[in-house]
């Protein structure tokens, strides 16, 4: 009973396994499309969903189809609080100082605020006449003393800075206006529309800016002209930027989501990503890093499926996925924590999904490892450019130098007999008009 069973066994190396599982379902009994979904800045956060068919040209029937609701993750049965904007609700984000203030973006182009407190009508507007002539498709808090401003987007062209305590005007207006020729001022006609932004606070005067055009431009608010505001760019997708956000591992280093790709990218690199993954064969409709795992991030595409990437284990394929719903997925929103990923689709359902230690816990080596692979890939994408470079210069200078046309031998045989011929009539005429003397011996002959 006390004997050592199976003592010469090897010892095999532990099994790291990934495990994803729906916690909770929260459903809209309309059925609409989620548009977007924010967590409550609180101890016990709440989830703040949107939802909007975004392709509908008409109002709906009845006002009570624009209601978005607040949720409580402990209970699916009914949400919260309801909060009634007068328009669909593009986008909503939740005030960093103050859980109960939620702001909404409309597809009129106006922001509305909302607090849950005073009822489920908004408490103050900005006017059609001074906001958007689109919808409205991003809305960030930005970086201020007061956490008071945030600043939206919109395919109309232009970034509007805003402070929710006066909606009356917005306090900076920017168009996206990036490829502009010398003689072109910036304007709402030459700027590209804006399909997402994105702002970190370690840097609180710069920002990303998706646009629909699959463009990425950095911009940097400190600039005192167009040109320095606007400062570069990269051609990011063939279609609309669905999301752009920066790495919490490394500032420099970005993640771009759309048509059928997620690339990451470098600041120091413009002509390329430096990691790109396999093709979907549905369209990623967004994407973003894992907030304490530095190596992961978080996919979800038009298949209803939902993607965990982890760079340092894989980069050809994930290390996890999950078929979420039979209908397309269309936000991403994970907790703070990591613990906790809130995913929407377009049946109007919100899936709570519970991650596993593995996938939320960051280990040891895990920043360092990631800072070598951007270096070590950044430099990568150093060299190819260079190389490309030189390349498209010797062509360059090959096109502009003449061309030399090697003589065929068949050519010099043909100039030799007809030379020949004519050198022989020249003698043939002079002898004649010479009196036509030949010598006894001479033949006009090779």
């Amino acid at each position: 009973m006390y004997q050592t069973y199976f003592h010469n066994m090897k010892q095999q190396d532990p099994v790291e396994r990934h495990n994803v599982q729906i916690a909770n379902t929260f459903r809209d009994k309309f059925h609409r499309p989620v548009s977007c979904i924010v967590w409550t800045q609180e101890k016990h956060s709440k989830l703040v969903a949107s939802y909007s068919y975004k392709t509908r040209l008409v109002e709906p029937e009845s006002s009570n189809e624009n209601v978005c609701f607040v949720w409580d993750i402990n209970k699916q049965t009914e949400p919260i609080y309801e909060f009634l904007p007068k328009h669909s609700c593009w986008q909503v984000a939740c005030s960093p100082v103050d859980p109960d203030l939620i702001i909404a973006g409309l597809d009129n182009g106006t922001v509305n605020v909302f607090d849950i407190r005073a009822g489920i009508n908004c408490v103050t507007s900005s006017s059609i006449y001074n906001s958007h002539f689109a919808p409205i498709t991003s809305l960030l808090y930005t970086h201020s003393r007061t956490n008071t401003e945030l600043f939206t987007g919109s395919p109309d062209g232009q970034c509007l800075w805003w402070d929710v305590r006066n909606l009356s005007n917005p306090l900076d207006q920017l168009p996206m206006s990036i490829k502009l020729s010398a003689d072109e001022t910036p304007n709402l006609s030459n700027a590209e529309g804006v399909s997402n932004l994105e702002f970190d606070r370690g840097l609180p005067t710069k920002f990303l800016c998706g646009t629909e055009s699959g463009l990425v431009i950095n911009a940097n608010r400190m600039g005192r002209s167009h040109s320095e505001i606007l400062t570069s760019y990269w051609e990011a997708h063939s279609g609309p930027v669905r999301a752009v956000h920066r790495s919490p591992c490394t500032l420099r280093m970005f993640i771009t989501c759309g048509d059928w790709s997620v690339r990451i990218w470098s600041e120091e690199v413009r002509t390329a990503p430096i990691i790109v993954t396999p093709p979907y064969r549905y369209e990623v409709t967004d994407v973003v890093w894992a907030p304490l795992r530095y190596s992961c991030y978080m996919a979800i595409s038009d298949d209803g499926v939902f993607y965990f990437w982890d760079l340092l284990r894989k980069q050809k394929q994930p290390v996890a996925t999950l078929n979420i719903s039979k209908f397309g997925l269309t936000k991403l929103s994970p907790h703070w924590k990591g613990e906790l990923t809130a995913v929407g689709d377009n049946d109007g359902s919100v899936f709570l999904l519970n991650l596993s230690d593995n996938m939320v816990i960051p280990g040891a080596n895990d920043k360092q490892l990631m800072h070598q692979t951007y270096d070590r890939e950044t430099r990568r994408e150093h060299i190819i450019d260079n190389r490309v470079k030189e390349l498209r210069l010797k062509a360059r200078v090959e096109e502009e130098m003449p061309v030399q046309i090697e003589p065929d031998e068949s050519s010099y045989e043909d100039d030799f007999e007809r030379q020949t011929g004519e050198y022989f009539d020249l003698v043939k005429k002079e002898m004649t008009l010479v009196g036509g003397v030949f010598p006894e011996n001479c033949t006009l002959t090779e």
